[in-house]
Order: structure tokens, then sequence, then C-alpha cells
């Protein structure tokens, strides 16, 4: 016997929009069955996208609506499809895809003679594949753009306990028709697509303030009194049922006071967000008192000036993004809210509240601001790092030419040298500029962090003083990962030197490693970090601590709270740069008086660790009698680099850019055996020159040289151990090894 559902189900025209949710499986499967039968016999083309229901069951099912599967399927009416069939494209959703493999199934049902198309798809794909909230409310958007201009009915099924309250509340918006319990009813709730996927911001608020007045209204009959409730039609009590529901379910807060401020009404969201049991704890209570008498600073706030009471007074709305409600155990939260007058005919009778707690989306965009700023910075120091390693390649360059030539009992001799220590710490002052801006070119291998930490102990012990004692904690059983050792030294002496200035009477200064998971809600509130296991490498020292307007600065270049000449303010901005640049993150803990902590989290890798290659000192320059092919922009810097391979026996061809190159390469009629290049040029990079020239050479080395590169060469993790790269600025022997080793290999 057919349900009341069923003939609601049978009603539907094309060009409908259905969200049925549910509160079983058992329920779903019914629906969707009668659904398509529905279809069936309206003479449509039917596409079922199964995701839960077992296909034997699905065929039970319809052999007792009378609907034979194998036998609609093989006239083409009915085909059954899972969620690879449609909804994946290389593992990820594509909406617009999506609506493209519809209007193609529309046009191929109208074409063999179908009357238009029915679709029914058991959402549950959707957790399959991790499909954001915003993406799937866009997409049942998009389908109702495209039902308004196609021969097409689709219903869109939701288990209940599959997703979270939060989802199928704002989904709900997005479906012209929704089917509660038996009935197949107009949807309140919807909003129209150009409301939905429009980008400005104002669209939210006007989606809230229209949402609002159908609140108000259904707010109403939930607070009409007894005999009015007990006169209402059984449709009227149907539809305060449906409210409550929708009060119960909504993730917003809402409650409504009367003229003296009193709480009337309180939905579960509301209790929970200010910490109650139950909403029946706020009945009764003045909320102004409860959860609005402070400030955000503290500060005591008057209920004159409350927006939620002037709103009562001036009979207008109001709109506030930036204020704090107060919890039942004292601790606050960011609240945007919307408080408008609650009529009762032309009698105010208090004010309705919907309020949202914001305080996790203003801490992402306070951490968007700071990335941004920081990238803007970064860009700035990158840049200056780059034109300065030019100059102190010659300067290095030159100065080393010249000490080879000049003997040491010349007068000549020291100032030289003091020109090249200069150019030596110059050099190091541009290092910490690309770790910072996160532009430099890393040589990572897999390591375990504790060997970085014992090599680094002995140099910090020297660092800190006798006056700090120095504790070093490492996990026996640590694990991989993947950075460069240097790098990380780095980050330890300049963590070092940061807890010994905040200790000036001497303290403790504690290193330790461990392994961590960082889960879902670690990665929710951290947008950087993908969930998964990490090592720990944590820096804590007894110190005075800050406060957290410093906490707030602390990364940022330049910034220091030390005086004049004890400074330069880049030391944890480069720590920072070298974590971010290694795909890790730093938390800081600290608090006036007590100390600080520093935890870095590298992410594990399942390697096992690689011996560290040592460096041999250089020797006299290398000689060589192969052709050198050099491109580079700066016209300083080329001729250095010509002269001190020429120096070295080296034919050298020389090219200020890419083009100029291609040029000299094809008409030279010999062997070219290396192209130097720099990496980042005018018009042609160097990394596209080495892939051209290499079809005309193949047999040709090459070698990167750079001050920093944000080319792809970097970008795509193709780092030393796999490309041939010297860091600017270089010296003519450093140049001069790097070449024969290339030659050799």
């Amino acid at each position: 016997m057919a349900s009341q559902l069923d003939h609601e189900l049978a009603k539907l025209r094309q060009g409908d929009h259905l969200c049925p949710v549910h509160d079983s499986l058992e329920e779903q499967t019914a629906s969707a069955v009668a659904f398509i039968a529905a279809g069936l016999r309206n003479r449509e083309r039917c596409l079922y996208v199964a995701n839960d229901s077992p296909l034997e069951d699905l065929v039970r099912r319809f052999a007792a609506m009378g609907v034979n599967v194998s036998q609609e399927a093989a006239k083409g009416s009915l085909k059954i499809l899972t969620k690879r069939d449609a909804y994946l494209r290389d593992g990820c959703f594509d909406a617009r895809g999506m609506l493209s493999y519809l209007t193609e199934c529309e046009a191929a049902a109208l074409a063999d003679g179908f009357a238009g198309l029915r679709f029914q798809g058991e959402m549950t794909w959707a957790l399959d594949a991790s499909v954001e909230g915003d993406r799937l409310i866009e997409y049942e958007a998009l389908l109702n753009e495209f039902l308004a201009t196609h021969r097409a009915v689709i219903a869109c099924h939701y288990l209940r306990s599959r997703f979270d309250p939060a989802l199928i509340h704002d989904l709900l918006v997005t479906h012209p028709l929704v089917a509660i319990a038996d009935l197949v009813c107009p949807n309140p709730y919807y909003e129209p697509p150009e409301l939905i996927l429009r980008p400005e911001p104002m669209a939210v608020s006007e989606f809230k303030r229209k949402r609002l007045d159908w609140w108000i209204d259904r707010l109403r009959l939930v607070m009409a009194g007894e005999s009015e409730r007990k006169r209402a039609t059984e449709t009227v009590r149907d539809r305060e049922e449906l409210v409550q529901l929708l009060l119960d379910s909504t993730a917003e807060a809402i409650y409504g006071v009367d003229l003296h401020g009193n709480c009337m009404l309180a939905n579960p969201t509301c209790a929970r967000l200010l910490g109650y049991a139950d909403p029946e704890q706020l009945n009764g209570r003045n909320m102004h008192a409860l959860i609005h008498h402070k400030r955000p600073d503290g500060r005591s706030y008057p209920e004159e000036e409350c927006p939620i009471v002037r709103a009562m007074h001036t009979r207008q709305g109001t709109h506030v993004k930036d204020e704090v409600f107060w919890r039942a155990d004292g601790s606050k939260f960011d609240a945007e809210y919307f408080a408008y007058p609650m009529w009762r005919g032309k009698e105010l009778i208090g004010a309705v509240v919907t309020f949202l707690d914001v305080s996790h989306q203003k801490k992402l965009e306070e951490q968007l601001r700071q990335a941004q700023k920081m990238e803007a910075i970064g860009q700035l120091a990158g840049g200056v790092a780059h034109d300065f390693n030019n100059l102190l390649t010659i300067i290095n360059g030159y100065s080393e030419l010249l000490l080879q030539s000049t003997p040491p009992d010349d007068p000549d001799w020291e100032p030289l040298e003091e020109i090249r220590r200069a150019a030596a710490r110059s050099a190091s002052l541009t290092r910490q500029l690309l770790a910072f801006s996160r532009k430099q070119v890393l040589a990572p291998r897999v390591l375990d962090l504790n060997d970085v930490v014992r090599d680094t102990e002995r140099m910090l012990r020297r660092v800190i003083g006798e006056d700090i004692h120095l504790t070093v904690t490492l996990h026996p059983q640590l694990g991989s990962v993947k950075a460069d050792p240097g790098q990380l030294e780095q980050v330890l002496l300049n963590l070092a030197v940061n807890a010994r200035d905040a200790m000036p009477q001497g303290g403790k200064l504690t290193i330790e490693t461990s392994h961590v998971f960082l889960g879902e809600d670690y990665a929710r509130s951290h947008p950087e970090v993908r969930p998964g296991r990490y090592v720990m490498l944590a820096v804590t020292d007894t110190g005075i601590g800050m406060p957290e307007e410093v906490k707030r600065r602390l990364f940022e270049p330049f910034f220091t709270t030390k005086g004049p000449g004890y400074g330069t303010g880049l030391g944890l901005a480069v720590v920072h740069g070298i974590v971010k640049q290694s795909d890790g993150t730093i938390e800081v803990y600290s608090e006036p008086g007590v100390g600080t902590s520093f935890k870095i989290y590298l992410p594990g890798v399942d390697q096992p660790a690689t011996a560290g290659k040592s460096l041999p000192s250089l020797g006299p320059p290398p000689r060589g009698t192969e052709t050198l092919l050099l491109v580079e922009d700066d016209v300083a810097v080329r001729a250095l680099t010509h002269f001190a391979l020429q120096q070295c026996g080296y034919t050298v061809l020389e090219a200020s850019h890419g083009e100029e190159a291609l040029r000299v390469a094809t008409n030279h009629r010999g062997k070219i055996h290396l192209l130097v290049t720099d990496v980042v040029m005018p018009g042609m990079g160097g990394r596209v020159l080495a892939e051209r020239l290499l079809s005309l050479h193949p047999e040709m080395r090459v070698l990167y040289v750079s001050g920093y590169t944000d080319d792809a060469v970097v970008r795509h993790g193709i780092l030393h151990e796999e490309v041939n790269f010297l860091q600017k600025p270089f010296s003519p022997n450093a140049l001069a090894h790097r070449v024969q080793e290339v030659l050799a290999k």
C-alpha cells in the first residue's frame, strides 16, 4: 500500500529540487525507491546513486513496487550508479563537472524519447570524498540554476546521523522543497542561487536578515499562550513541531527576551555556546547581566548602552560583529549577533537575538593577516638579499683574486683581507634574510633530529654561558624527519641565544625531543597543518617570559625588545622562515616571570636517517680545458665569473639572457661541456633555458647559480642532491671546484 510520502513524491514535476533528511537508512532507501518508481511511471530516465543501499536490497524493494530492475536497465529507463560514476574526477569532487554530466544525461534521455531526467543521490558519498561543506552547499545551489532551464527533477538524500547538524542546517537553505516525515512541502528556509553563490560579504548579512523574519514569525507561535495553541489547527501544530525541530537543529544560537531583558526562550545551541547543559537554565534570567555585562576589555557594560536593549527602544534591528559574550564559567568568546524587536501584532513584546561564536573565524583572519604581512616583507627581504648577493659575489670574488696575487707581507694584504671578512659577514646577514623570506635553496636529507641536537650541544654550551644550566632530553626512538641539518642547527642556535638573553641572571635551558600525533582538532585551528605524525623539538627557558602583545609580534622581522646594538630582530623571523620552509609549524607558550617554550613540529617520514656528508676543505682552484657557456644578466657578476673561469683554463662563451644564449649555442660549432646559468633572469629563466639547450647539446652538464629563486626548480622540490646548484655569493675558488665537480659527473 502506497504511503502518504509516495503520493507526495508522485506530485513532483520537472524543475523540482527536493531534500529529504532521514533518521535511518531504512527510511532513506524506501523514500529513494518510491522517488525512482514515480519517475519510471512518468516515462523519465532515472539515475540512482546508490552509495548506501546494497544492490540486492534495492532489487527486492523495486520488485515489491512492481519494478523489474533488469528489464528497466535493459530499456535504458534506469541506471544504478556509484559515486565513482558521477561525482569524482581524479579523486576529487567536481561540482561543475557533475552538472555537465547531468546535462549530457538529460540530452541523451530526450533524444531517446524519454519525458525527462530524474536523478536521485544518497549523499553519503560526500563523506567518503571529503567534500568541504562550502563546496557541497555550492553544488546544491548550482543544481537550482540547472533545474531552472532543464527538464529534470532531483532529490538529494541526507542521513542525519552521518552528517554534522550544522552542515545539514546550512544545506537546507539550498533546497526549494524539503521532506519532513510524510510531507513534501515548500521550504521557508530556501534562498535562491544568486544569493547563495554571490561572493560579496553583504550577501551573508542579507541572507541572515531575510531568514530572521521567518524565525520571528515562528517564535511568535512558539511563545503564544496555551489557549491560543489549543485553538490552533492540526496543521499549525505540525508547523510548531517543525519550528521546534529547526530551532533544535540549527547551528545558530537563538534566544528571545521580554521587555525587561529576561529570557523567554533559548535553543540548545544557545545553551551549549554559553556553557549551560539545558536551555531551561536560561529561562527567566536577565540575559544582559548573564552574558553581556562586560566589554571585550573587561570594563563594565551598562545595560542602557547595550545594542540589544537599544534595538527594543528604537524599534530597529542591529547587527554587531566585534563584541564578546560571557559563558557560565566566566570565560568569554567573540560573538557576532543580530538583535531585532519582537512584535505581537502592534505590541512590542521584547527582542530576538541570534548569535554565532566567531572566535575561530577571527583567529583564522588574524593568521591570514599575519601571513600576508610576513609574505609582503618576505618578498622585499628576498629581493634585497638577491641584489645584495650579486654585489657580494663581486666583492668576494675580486678580493679573493687580489689576495691570491698579493704576498702576506705586502701592505695591501691586510686591507684586502678586511674587505674579504666584511663581505663574509655581510653574506651571513643575507642568509638570514633569505631564511626569513623562505627563498633560500635548502639541502634537505632524511635525518635523526637527535643527531642534530647532539652535534650542536657543545656549541650551545659555549654560547649560553656558565650561569645557565643546559638540560638535553632526547627521545630514544624518535623517528626521522626530512630537513636541512645546517638550517636546523641555526634554529637551535637562534633559540638558545634568545633564551640566554631572557635569563640575564642565569637560569635553566631545556632542549627535548619527542614524537607526537597532531589530529583533526589541532589541524582545524592551524590551517597550515595536515593531521599526522610529527617530531617535536622543544626549547624551554626559565626567563622573564613575554606579554601577549610581544608574543603576537614575535616572528616579525626587525621586531626586537632589546636595546639598540643588542639585536637585529631577525633571529626569530629566521627561525619561523626555516620551520615553515621545512613544512613544519611552530608554537610559542610564554608567561611573564615564568619563562618561554618554543615547540617546533616537523613532519615525520618513514625512511631511515642517512649519514651526513662532510664537506672537504677547498684546495687550490682546479684547472680545466672544457668549453663553458656562461649566462648571467648582471654585467659585473658575469665579468667576474668569466674572468675566474678563464683563469682556470676554460674556454668561456657568455650571454646576458636566455635568447642570446640560444643564439650563441646555435652558432657555436664545437661541443659545449657545461652551462653555468643564473636561475632568475628577465624573460627566459635558467631552468627553461637549460631544457631548450639540452635538446641541442644532450651531453651538456648544467650548473645553476642564484642568490635566491622562487622558480619551479626549488618550489617543486628539486633540491641540492638532484640539481647542481651554487649559492651566491660564491668565491672564485668555490666556483672552480663546483664546476670541476659537475663536469666529473
